[in-house]
């Protein structure tokens, strides 16, 4: 992302195409997040006085403690990054809808390598990178209301869109 605010108008197009494309209940975006090489924090960027989105923020972090997650959950009202990122358009169309960052400081001003060539794998946190990720599809599974505890392949790819398969690694 650039540092300049979004625009709203291609932003909002995108979100509310994808809105009407399937029904979404919820927006968990993940972004800049791996690059601080000792951090366990996630930060979530929820809407101030949104309760909805504040929700994500709290299942997020109970998702976190229910698969013991090396993860710290923090909710973060930061204004500054409220409608910067690709979150808040789904927030205008009444989406709940938060942004998932390592510590923002860390993010955007410690980090040498952001967008740039030098900004490869070898520099990126694998283990914080999995448990965030873990933690936002296991928040997406309770919200989806799909069933609980192991899921087989085949069940997966029942659920993905005609052409797409689940192929485990």
């Amino acid at each position: 992302k650039s540092e300049s605010k979004s625009d709203p108008k291609s932003d909002s197009s995108s979100a509310a195409q994808a809105a009407g494309k399937a029904k979404i209940i919820a927006m968990y975006q993940i972004d800049m997040i791996g690059y601080a090489p000792n951090s366990n924090t996630v930060e979530s960027h929820d809407t101030p006085n949104h309760k909805p989105s504040h929700d994500l923020t709290e299942l997020l972090a109970a998702k976190q403690a229910q698969y013991r997650l090396d993860l710290k959950v923090y909710g973060a009202h930061n204004d500054e990054l409220t409608n910067r990122s690709d979150h808040y358009p789904f927030f205008r169309l009444g989406v709940p809808a938060v942004l998932l960052t390592e510590p923002y400081d860390t993010a955007t001003q410690h980090n040498p390598h952001y967008h740039s060539v030098t900004d490869t794998l070898d520099k990126v946190n694998i283990p914080f990178v999995t448990n965030i990720t873990k933690a936002a599809a296991a928040a997406g599974i309770e919200l989806a209301g799909l069933p609980k505890g192991p899921v087989k392949p085949a069940t997966i790819n029942q659920m993905l869109p005609l052409g797409c398969r689940f192929v485990r690694p």
